[in-house]
Protein backbone atom coordinates (compact mmCIF):
# COMPACT_ATOMS: atom_id res chain seq x y z
CA UNK A 1 0.00 0.00 0.00
CA UNK A 2 2.72 2.31 1.11
CA UNK A 3 4.46 1.71 -2.59
CA UNK A 4 1.14 2.36 -4.05
CA UNK A 5 0.82 5.50 -2.23
CA UNK A 6 4.39 7.12 -3.09
CA UNK A 7 3.70 6.33 -6.98
CA UNK A 8 3.35 10.00 -7.79
CA UNK A 9 2.23 9.49 -10.94
CA UNK A 10 -1.39 8.74 -12.32
CA UNK A 11 -0.82 7.93 -15.76
CA UNK A 12 1.71 5.42 -17.79
CA UNK A 13 2.70 8.05 -20.07
CA UNK A 14 3.99 10.68 -17.14
CA UNK A 15 5.99 7.33 -16.04
CA UNK A 16 7.65 7.21 -19.56
CA UNK A 17 8.07 10.73 -19.57
CA UNK A 18 10.06 10.23 -16.56
CA UNK A 19 12.24 7.03 -17.42
CA UNK A 20 13.46 9.16 -20.47
CA UNK A 21 14.02 12.41 -19.20
CA UNK A 22 17.93 11.39 -18.18
CA UNK A 23 18.06 11.35 -22.05
CA UNK A 24 15.82 13.73 -23.60
CA UNK A 25 14.20 16.30 -21.52
CA UNK A 26 11.44 19.12 -22.12
CA UNK A 27 14.49 21.45 -22.91
CA UNK A 28 15.70 19.52 -25.33
CA UNK A 29 12.47 17.86 -27.21
CA UNK A 30 12.67 19.83 -29.88
CA UNK A 31 16.43 19.40 -31.04
CA UNK A 32 17.09 15.60 -30.15
CA UNK A 33 15.37 12.47 -30.76
CA UNK A 34 16.05 8.93 -29.82
CA UNK A 35 16.93 6.04 -32.43
CA UNK A 36 16.40 2.08 -32.62
CA UNK A 37 18.52 -0.37 -33.28
CA UNK A 38 17.32 -0.41 -36.72
CA UNK A 39 17.19 3.48 -37.27
CA UNK A 40 13.86 4.01 -36.48
CA UNK A 41 13.97 8.07 -34.87
CA UNK A 42 11.06 9.25 -33.03
CA UNK A 43 10.58 12.15 -30.98
CA UNK A 44 10.03 12.11 -26.97
CA UNK A 45 6.70 13.13 -27.42
CA UNK A 46 6.17 10.03 -30.01
CA UNK A 47 7.57 7.70 -27.53
CA UNK A 48 5.59 8.88 -24.68
CA UNK A 49 2.30 9.32 -25.88
CA UNK A 50 3.08 5.67 -27.89
CA UNK A 51 3.76 3.18 -25.71
CA UNK A 52 4.55 0.44 -28.80
CA UNK A 53 7.38 3.14 -29.23
CA UNK A 54 8.63 3.25 -26.01
CA UNK A 55 8.74 -0.73 -25.61
CA UNK A 56 10.44 -1.12 -28.99
CA UNK A 57 13.29 1.52 -27.63
CA UNK A 58 13.29 -0.33 -24.10
CA UNK A 59 13.17 -3.85 -26.02
CA UNK A 60 16.65 -2.73 -27.96
CA UNK A 61 19.99 -2.97 -27.02
CA UNK A 62 20.34 0.55 -25.85
CA UNK A 63 19.18 3.82 -25.11
CA UNK A 64 20.45 6.53 -28.12
CA UNK A 65 19.98 9.73 -28.83
CA UNK A 66 20.84 11.48 -31.90
CA UNK A 67 21.05 15.29 -33.29
CA UNK A 68 19.28 14.63 -36.53
CA UNK A 69 19.92 17.95 -38.04
CA UNK A 70 23.70 16.68 -37.76
CA UNK A 71 22.90 13.37 -37.76
CA UNK A 72 25.57 12.93 -34.81
CA UNK A 73 24.76 10.59 -31.82
CA UNK A 74 24.56 12.22 -27.88
CA UNK A 75 23.97 9.23 -26.13
CA UNK A 76 24.80 5.85 -26.63
CA UNK A 77 24.23 3.22 -23.89
CA UNK A 78 25.00 -0.37 -23.47
CA UNK A 79 21.71 -2.64 -22.54
CA UNK A 80 22.28 -2.47 -18.51
CA UNK A 81 20.18 1.39 -18.90
CA UNK A 82 17.25 -0.63 -21.06
CA UNK A 83 17.15 -3.83 -18.56
CA UNK A 84 16.57 -0.86 -15.62
CA UNK A 85 14.18 1.42 -17.70
CA UNK A 86 12.14 -1.94 -18.42
CA UNK A 87 12.14 -3.53 -15.15
CA UNK A 88 10.70 0.15 -13.50
CA UNK A 89 8.25 0.38 -15.57
CA UNK A 90 6.92 -3.07 -15.78
CA UNK A 91 6.75 -2.94 -11.79
CA UNK A 92 5.36 0.90 -11.82
CA UNK A 93 2.86 0.27 -14.37
CA UNK A 94 1.07 -2.49 -11.62
CA UNK A 95 1.29 0.41 -8.82
CA UNK A 96 -0.30 2.95 -11.69
CA UNK A 97 -2.81 0.37 -12.22
CA UNK A 98 -3.30 -0.47 -8.10
CA UNK A 99 -3.33 3.27 -7.75
CA UNK A 100 -6.29 4.12 -10.95
CA UNK A 101 -8.43 1.42 -9.51
CA UNK A 102 -8.24 2.18 -5.75
CA UNK A 103 -9.22 5.57 -6.90
CA UNK A 104 -12.52 4.35 -8.91
CA UNK A 105 -13.16 1.96 -6.16
CA UNK A 106 -13.82 5.26 -3.81
CA UNK A 107 -15.16 7.36 -6.56
CA UNK A 108 -17.97 3.86 -6.48
CA UNK A 109 -18.27 4.22 -2.84
CA UNK A 110 -18.64 8.02 -2.76
CA UNK A 111 -21.38 7.52 -4.86
CA UNK A 112 -22.78 4.99 -2.94
CA UNK A 113 -23.02 6.85 0.45
CA UNK A 114 -23.96 10.33 -1.36
CA UNK A 115 -27.31 8.18 -2.88
CA UNK A 116 -27.44 6.76 0.56
CA UNK A 117 -27.16 10.84 2.48
CA UNK A 118 -30.00 11.90 -0.82
CA UNK A 119 -32.42 8.89 -0.10
CA UNK A 120 -32.20 9.58 3.75
CA UNK A 121 -32.42 13.46 3.40
CA UNK A 122 -35.65 12.55 0.97
CA UNK A 123 -37.05 10.90 3.23
CA UNK A 124 -36.90 12.91 6.27
CA UNK A 125 -39.49 15.67 7.33
CA UNK A 126 -38.87 19.39 7.94
CA UNK A 127 -38.86 18.67 11.66
CA UNK A 128 -36.17 16.00 11.44
CA UNK A 129 -34.31 18.04 9.76
CA UNK A 130 -34.54 21.05 11.88
CA UNK A 131 -33.75 18.79 14.91
CA UNK A 132 -30.50 17.50 13.34
CA UNK A 133 -29.63 21.41 12.71
CA UNK A 134 -30.47 22.56 15.80
CA UNK A 135 -31.34 25.71 17.32
CA UNK A 136 -28.27 27.16 17.29
CA UNK A 137 -27.74 26.39 13.59
CA UNK A 138 -30.77 27.03 12.66
CA UNK A 139 -30.34 30.65 14.32
CA UNK A 140 -27.05 31.33 12.86
CA UNK A 141 -28.45 30.11 9.16
CA UNK A 142 -31.00 32.48 9.39
CA UNK A 143 -28.49 35.64 10.19
CA UNK A 144 -26.67 34.52 7.32
CA UNK A 145 -28.95 33.86 4.52
CA UNK A 146 -31.44 36.01 5.63
CA UNK A 147 -30.62 38.76 7.19
CA UNK A 148 -27.49 39.48 5.46
CA UNK A 149 -25.42 38.35 8.15
CA UNK A 150 -26.26 41.20 10.25
CA UNK A 151 -27.21 40.15 13.89
CA UNK A 152 -30.69 39.98 14.73
CA UNK A 153 -32.56 42.35 16.72
CA UNK A 154 -34.58 41.13 19.72
CA UNK A 155 -38.16 41.14 17.86
CA UNK A 156 -36.62 38.87 15.39
CA UNK A 157 -34.85 36.29 18.24
CA UNK A 158 -38.24 36.01 19.51
CA UNK A 159 -39.48 35.31 16.00
CA UNK A 160 -36.51 33.08 15.17
CA UNK A 161 -37.57 31.13 18.49
CA UNK A 162 -40.68 30.47 17.61
CA UNK A 163 -40.92 29.55 14.07
CA UNK A 164 -37.49 27.03 15.15
CA UNK A 165 -40.50 25.75 17.96
CA UNK A 166 -43.05 25.22 14.72
CA UNK A 167 -40.84 23.89 12.52
CA UNK A 168 -39.07 21.40 15.11
CA UNK A 169 -42.56 20.66 16.53
CA UNK A 170 -43.73 19.48 13.38
CA UNK A 171 -46.31 22.20 13.43
CA UNK A 172 -45.08 24.01 9.86
CA UNK A 173 -44.55 21.06 6.86
CA UNK A 174 -43.85 21.22 3.06
CA UNK A 175 -44.76 17.92 2.64
CA UNK A 176 -47.89 18.38 1.00
CA UNK A 177 -48.48 14.39 1.03
CA UNK A 178 -48.95 14.89 4.64
CA UNK A 179 -50.76 18.33 4.28
CA UNK A 180 -53.36 16.15 1.95
CA UNK A 181 -53.64 13.51 4.72
CA UNK A 182 -55.02 16.05 7.27
CA UNK A 183 -57.15 18.38 5.51
CA UNK A 184 -57.91 16.66 2.51
CA UNK A 185 -59.68 12.91 4.18
CA UNK A 186 -61.01 10.05 2.26
CA UNK A 187 -57.97 9.19 -0.28
CA UNK A 188 -54.41 8.58 1.45
CA UNK A 189 -53.74 8.27 5.24
CA UNK A 190 -49.98 9.81 6.33
CA UNK A 191 -48.92 6.29 6.83
CA UNK A 192 -50.20 5.58 3.27
CA UNK A 193 -48.19 8.58 2.28
CA UNK A 194 -45.48 7.88 4.36
CA UNK A 195 -45.02 4.36 2.29
CA UNK A 196 -45.33 5.40 -1.20
CA UNK A 197 -42.43 8.52 -0.36
CA UNK A 198 -40.09 5.83 1.03
CA UNK A 199 -40.99 3.34 -1.91
CA UNK A 200 -40.55 6.36 -4.59
CA UNK A 201 -37.10 7.13 -2.34
CA UNK A 202 -35.60 3.71 -2.66
CA UNK A 203 -35.49 3.40 0.97
CA UNK A 204 -34.65 -0.42 2.45
CA UNK A 205 -37.45 -2.53 1.23
CA UNK A 206 -37.65 -4.10 4.95
CA UNK A 207 -38.21 -0.85 6.50
CA UNK A 208 -40.73 0.27 3.44
CA UNK A 209 -42.96 -2.58 3.89
CA UNK A 210 -42.83 -2.54 7.98
CA UNK A 211 -45.42 0.70 7.56
CA UNK A 212 -48.66 -0.42 7.71
CA UNK A 213 -51.30 0.52 4.89
CA UNK A 214 -55.04 1.78 5.90
CA UNK A 215 -56.14 2.52 2.22
CA UNK A 216 -54.08 -0.31 0.09
CA UNK A 217 -56.16 0.55 -3.10
CA UNK A 218 -55.96 4.06 -3.36
CA UNK A 219 -51.83 3.17 -2.67
CA UNK A 220 -51.74 1.15 -5.76
CA UNK A 221 -53.59 3.64 -8.05
CA UNK A 222 -51.04 6.33 -6.63
CA UNK A 223 -48.10 4.31 -8.28
CA UNK A 224 -49.86 3.20 -11.57
CA UNK A 225 -50.88 7.25 -11.65
CA UNK A 226 -46.91 7.77 -11.12
CA UNK A 227 -45.78 5.10 -13.67
CA UNK A 228 -44.44 3.19 -10.37
CA UNK A 229 -46.53 0.30 -11.08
Amino acid sequence: MELIENEKNTHKSALRKELLSPYINDIHQEILSFRTDTGITWRLKEVVEDESCFMTLINGKGINTVHPASNHYIIRTGSGDSELIRASYTERCVLIDEKISNGILRIKNNIISLEAVKRRIRSESVSDFINRMQKTEFSDWVKICVNDNIDPNQRMVEQIDFIYFLLSSGYLSTDYMSFRSIFMPGGLTENDNTFIKAVMSGNDVVKSFSIPLENTKNVVGSFKKTGSY
